[in-house]
């Protein structure tokens, strides 16, 4: 008495299935099928289980790799995504051929792209390049617990790092805002003060 569909069995949010007796996770479920995934959810599982915690799975959070050269990672929404949940939102880029480390380990190919709404919120991170997989972490970390782009223009990163891309994207943020009437006429006056 599972019930299923073509891809995976059907669960409710505490990943039971239509016998109340039987759980699911993993790739049966039609959820992400990562191996970090299948143990993130067993993780929940047990915790629902054995200590009655509630179940918290937010597939965004769930990052992707994959591992070719340069290695491609992603975590939250992309820029399509968000759009078709009709959010406002801002998309910064940072190429690798303006990151020291990978100019100096000549490794300068791909980019980071982070997606944010209007005021700031980290809705996604797609990184090409070099030491994404282990560069999407502190993403996944900010969007989990909901970081505004300001955490990461405002982190004091080692120099030179890959992780510098995404601090670079992140004040890129802030850029326009250099760019009102009111910047221009202070920047102004403090040129005639020498």
């Amino acid at each position: 008495n599972v019930q299923h569909q073509p891809d995976g069995i059907l669960i409710d949010r505490r990943f039971r299935t239509s016998n109340r007796s039987v759980y699911a996770i993993g790739d049966v479920t039609g959820l992400p099928q990562f191996t970090h995934a299948a143990g993130h959810e067993a993780s929940l599982l047990v915790r629902h289980l054995l200590f009655r915690l509630p179940v918290k799975f937010k597939e965004n959070e769930i990052p992707r790799v994959t591992f070719t050269d340069p290695e491609l990672a992603h975590v939250g929404l992309t820029a399509d995504e968000a759009r078709r949940r009709r959010f406002a939102i801002r998309v910064m880029r940072w190429s690798f051929r303006e990151n020291d480390r990978a100019q100096a380990e000549g490794t300068a190919r791909g980019h980071i792209k982070v997606v944010t709404n209007r005021r700031g919120a980290i809705l996604g991170a797609t990184i090409v390049g070099p030491a994404a997989s282990e560069q999407i972490t502190a993403w996944t970390l900010a969007i989990a617990n909901k970081l505004n782009i300001r955490a990461f223009a405002e982190i004091v990163m080692p120099y030179p790092t890959y992780s510098e891309a995404g601090k670079r994207a992140a004040i890129s943020f802030f850029t326009p805002r250099l760019n009102t009437s009111w910047v221009r006429r202070l920047l102004k006056f403090m040129r005639r003060l020498g």
